[in-house]
């Protein structure tokens, strides 16, 4: 192929995906029952082939990157929270990581001489498979989709449990955890209502009501590696995690996981507990014995359980 011949290939494969996306959002449809997961697997030797084989360019390799992303977050976010068919999807990703670097051999020119080289699949963003290219920026921009009012409330938990099972596993990098530190903000750090006013029955901005049970998959799935990254003060520098308003009154100004803003979660989450809302409280009061077990649990966090009933005694 040559350098002129690219972009006539990359617009031919711009025509494939206009025809094919609406039959992958067709088949995620169906529910939990969907087959997307075999169209994964059934994806990832054409791509090597492609790469190794038939000297496609990078490029084209990673379209094939990007569509495996866009395909799997269809998957998911049509596959209810607590179901096993969401593992069985983060066990391909995981498993397709574990394939490590794609390679191929090419002939290159050396001090006059013709050897082979082995060259890996390098994208713009990592190494195909290992790296998992492009997966933090493709779920960054399917969950900001998902923060819409209009977003469909049952997918909105659905993909933010299965990025929580993600970060849960380090599958990607720990910038994952972005998403749930965003979620944390939104909710927990940021003036909002409570419940949304019958009047506004589906308009207006999102109700505390409304994303607790998307803070409540996140403690699910990964609150033990929102407690580790706040032990290490982790920074998800491809996320904007500035504190929330309610948060930098409260003196927290640092923009990543730290002790002090987790305990300040609790501190909220021991106040929602005690509003007038029967539906934020009880959602409340089980978030809050969720992060005790990880409390618990955790030597480093058993440390903060003391500074926590000292703040609220």
């Amino acid at each position: 192929m040559t350098p002129k011949e690219l972009p006539t290939r990359l617009a031919s494969r711009e025509d494939f995906n206009a025809q094919a996306y609406p039959m992958y959002i067709n088949e995620a449809q169906t529910g939990n029952s969907n087959t997307l997961h075999v169209t994964l697997q059934s994806m990832l030797y054409p791509t090597a082939y492609r790469y190794t084989q038939a000297n496609f360019s990078i490029e084209e390799i990673e379209y094939d990157m990007h569509d495996f992303w866009f395909i799997l977050i269809q998957s998911a976010k049509h596959i209810d929270a607590d179901r096993p068919e969401q593992d069985r999807l983060a066990r391909l990703v995981l498993c397709t990581r574990e394939l490590g670097p794609l390679k191929r051999a090419k002939k290159m020119v050396v001090e006059g001489k013709e050897e082979e080289v082995v060259e890996e699949a390098m994208t713009s963003d990592g190494r195909m498979w290992c790296d998992l290219p492009f997966l933090v920026t493709d779920f960054k921009s399917a969950w900001r989709d998902a923060t819409s009012p209009s977003f469909d409330s049952a997918h909105r938990v659905n993909l933010a449990a299965f990025i929580a099972r993600l970060a849960g596993l380090s599958i990607g990098d720990d910038n994952i955890t972005g998403c749930g530190l965003d979620i944390m903000k939104e909710v927990l750090e940021t003036p909002r209502a409570l419940v949304r006013s019958p009047l506004a029955a589906g308009h207006g901005n999102l109700t505390i009501n409304d994303l607790l049970p998307v803070v409540n998959a996140w403690m699910t799935y990964a609150s033990h590696k929102m407690l580790d990254l706040s032990t290490k003060g982790f920074a998800c520098l491809s996320w904007n995690t500035a504190p929330g308003e309610m948060a930098t009154d409260a003196g927290i100004n640092y923009s990543g996981f730290s002790r002090e803003r987790f305990l300040f979660w609790r501190k909220r989450l021991e106040e929602l507990k005690e509003c007038n809302e029967e539906t934020v409280g009880t959602q409340a009061s089980k978030l809050i014995l969720t992060m005790e077990f990880d409390f618990v649990r955790d030597p480093e966090g058993f440390k903060w359980l003391g500074d926590w009933y000292r703040v609220l005694f």
